[in-house]
């Protein structure tokens, strides 16, 4: 009697590592797109939650929180006021990617912290605020980070909205403010840049 083994060749075995290798090599850049796309939603809402708790507290005391001009970390001038004191939060939220870097008003965080900054409105000091935060996406990106490298308490308000980029795009240079059309270019994703101006 033959003794038949029925099993797949080298050859059929080389074929199919080879042609998973060619899918994975296709799907893995979008896969590491869409991970980027889900922090930078996590980040626009977190920011959004925060700026809600910052009008809240703006209409029970009169005024926003002041930020903090040494460090200007969201989380070191807003957590004592917005979460421990008022309640208005029950976590502060914070960047979702670990080691995340944020260079804002030239400073860097280190912490996972967005940036929060009062600034000048119609000439009233502390009469607005910024909140800003890296993303990885340029579809969820306004800004640079060429543009915000010098924003302080003296910057105002107004000068900021019509400098927010329209659309962006990965290019030769980063851009510290936007061409005629409102388009603006970064070197590299680090640069890509949501800001928030109330």
């Amino acid at each position: 009697m033959k003794n038949l083994k029925k099993g797949f060749t080298l050859v059929e075995m080389l074929i199919v590592v080879v042609i998973i290798g060619i899918l994975a090599a296709a799907i893995l850049p979008r896969l590491q797109g869409a991970q980027g796309a889900t922090r930078d939603v996590a980040r626009e809402k977190g920011l959004s939650d925060i700026s809600s708790a910052i009008e809240m507290y703006a209409t029970a005391i009169g005024n926003y929180p002041q930020s903090n001009a040494t460090t200007l970390s969201a989380k070191q001038a807003l957590e004592t006021p917005l979460v421990t004191e008022r309640g208005y939060l029950k976590d502060f939220p914070m960047d979702p990617q670990k080691n995340s870097r944020l260079a804002f008003g030239g400073k860097t965080f280190t912490d996972n912290s967005y940036a929060y900054l009062t600034i000048t409105r119609n000439n009233n000091p502390n009469a607005a605020y910024v909140l800003a935060s890296k993303v990885e996406t340029v579809d969820k990106a306004n800004a640079t980070s060429e543009m915000v490298k010098n924003w302080s308490a003296t910057t105002k308000y107004e000068e900021i909205l019509p400098k927010l980029c329209k659309t962006v795009a990965i290019g030769a240079a980063t851009s510290a403010t936007p061409d005629a059309n409102g388009a603006c270019t970064v070197k590299a994703s680090e640069n890509l840049m949501f800001v928030l101006v109330r």
